[in-house]
């Protein structure tokens, strides 16, 4: 988009006129709805989303702990 607008070639790059400008770039700006969005399920009025949300967090730690475990074991 910013390439159309403002004229860029496709070899420039466009990530400092992006900084400049104080916004961010689209892996950032991904990132930040994502965390938005578990913090309201995570502390929403909801309690039912809230508990789901933390089952799912508890299990995939266990997962990823039994995976290491395995890991190590062999």
């Amino acid at each position: 988009m910013y390439r159309r607008i403002f004229g860029f070639h496709k070899w420039e790059s466009v990530k400092s006129f992006i900084d400049g400008l104080g916004r961010l770039d689209l892996k950032h700006l991904v990132m930040t709805y994502k965390v938005r969005f578990y913090k309201k399920l995570a502390y929403g009025a909801n309690s039912v989303m809230s508990d789901l949300f933390y089952v799912h967090l508890m299990d995939t730690d266990y997962v990823a702990e039994c995976i290491c475990y395995r890991s190590y074991k062999n």
